[in-house]
């Protein structure tokens, strides 16, 4: 889910009103860790370039999963804050650990991310919280003249027109990952197309830049691109 970060005291004030709403205490949330990474993006339908975080967090808490209601990235110096109920944030599992968060964080105007120190705030339905803080460190990203990985069909079949080997991720229209694979420049494996190639996917290529950000150019849809 997209979500455009707001002004930091207005934001206070709505989670606090929220988890008022119940009152009853028990054990508080735990972070065990936080995965960030700031993508820049090309969207092939509007030709738009920005920049976004990814952020998850793999949350704890010995009350149950239900028990946490609210998770909140903070950026101080901007006075920024992103937001997100329990309906709103992505989850997943890796291992034993269960991650919150979300893969679209992005300024309301599509300005650059602030780089500098954040918090991400996990809250429960007793307003215990648990914090942990992060930093984005990259160096500005050129937007303009930034060289993403793109699809092109050529005799008939789809190619890759990149720099390197990029990241090639596909989801079905279930969302569930079905392909993810490192392809270099050049045609498409045959093997990976037939992969593909089934009604209303979507795919994802991904390329690492010098200035340590993820390049991403997606989504594209594979009826239209890649299907014979």
């Amino acid at each position: 889910m997209s979500r455009c970060a707001r002004s930091l005291p207005a934001a206070v004030v709505v989670a606090v009103a929220v988890l008022f709403a119940v009152g009853c205490t028990g054990s508080p949330p735990e972070i065990l860790h936080v995965d960030v990474t700031l993508a820049v993006r090309l969207d092939p339908s509007s030709g738009a370039r920005y920049e976004a975080l990814e952020v998850f967090v793999a949350v704890r808490d010995d009350d149950g999963d239900d028990d946490v209601a609210l998770l909140q990235i903070v950026h101080d110096d901007r006075q920024l804050v992103w937001e997100f109920a329990r309906e709103e944030w992505l989850t997943t599992t890796h291992g034993a650990d269960r991650w919150i968060g979300s893969p679209d964080l992005r300024m309301a105007d599509d300005a650059p991310v602030p780089r500098g120190a954040y918090r991400a705030l996990v809250w429960d339905v007793a307003q215990q919280q648990a914090t942990a803080d992060f930093f984005v460190t990259h160096r500005p990203v050129d937007l303009p003249n930034v060289v993403f990985p793109t699809f092109e069909r050529r005799a008939g079949r789809v190619s890759v027109v990149s720099p390197a080997e990029a990241l090639l991720r596909g989801y079905n229209r279930s969302g569930e990952l079905i392909v993810n694979e490192r392809v270099p420049p050049g045609p498409l494996a045959e093997e990976i197309a037939r992969r593909l190639d089934q009604a209303g996917v979507r795919v994802y290529l991904e390329l690492d830049h010098e200035t340590g950000a993820t390049l991403q150019y997606g989504p594209v849809d594979w009826d239209v691109t890649g299907r014979s």
